[in-house]
């Protein structure tokens, strides 16, 4: 415990972008490096394309935070391409949906967590909470530069434990 936990979030709904930003300052250790508006900016960012090459400016995330329903690209999109790429930050969806076939198809291509959208403060804070400790999990399951070698499913996460290597 004890390290910065680098995040980006992208998410059209700027209503929710003030909540997640309002909570986020109450946690020292978690960090909003940057925020997208669309699966083509969050694919962008991750590719290290234009722009986005300078990770002095635009560093390597943590956890990317992302959101389902949006313009252009997909959450779901951004979640395909992110398959059978190396590095991949973890990813915590934040949607509005909580169908049960959504938070399946997420877990399904890689997603760590899944959060349907609190819309209340009081639940953001604990959102965050559930955020660092994915960090921390991350942090502990890992040296610093490889990548992490076990997942932790969605089940597991809701009942505070590990889940076994997939």
């Amino acid at each position: 415990m004890g390290e910065l936990c680098k995040v980006i979030l992208v998410d059209d709904s700027d209503d929710d972008v003030f909540l997640f930003e309002r909570s986020l300052s109450r946690h020292a250790l978690l960090r909003l490096v940057w925020r997208g508006v669309d699966g083509n900016q969050a694919i962008e960012y991750l590719s290290g394309a234009g722009k986005f090459a300078d990770r002095t400016q635009y560093p390597w995330p943590d956890v990317m935070v992302l959101d389902l329903k949006m313009p252009g690209r997909s959450g779901f999109e951004v979640l395909e391409w992110m398959q059978g790429k190396a590095n991949m930050p973890v990813v915590m969806v934040l949607s509005s949906s909580d169908l049960a076939q959504d938070r399946v198809r997420a877990a399904q291509l890689g997603a760590t967590m899944y959060q349907a959208k609190p819309f209340e403060l009081e639940n953001f804070d604990r959102m965050m909470r559930r955020l660092l400790r994915l960090c921390e999990r991350k942090n502990d399951a890992q040296p610093e530069v490889t990548p992490p070698s076990t997942s932790v499913s969605i089940q597991d996460l809701d009942r505070g434990r590990p889940g076994p290597s997939k």
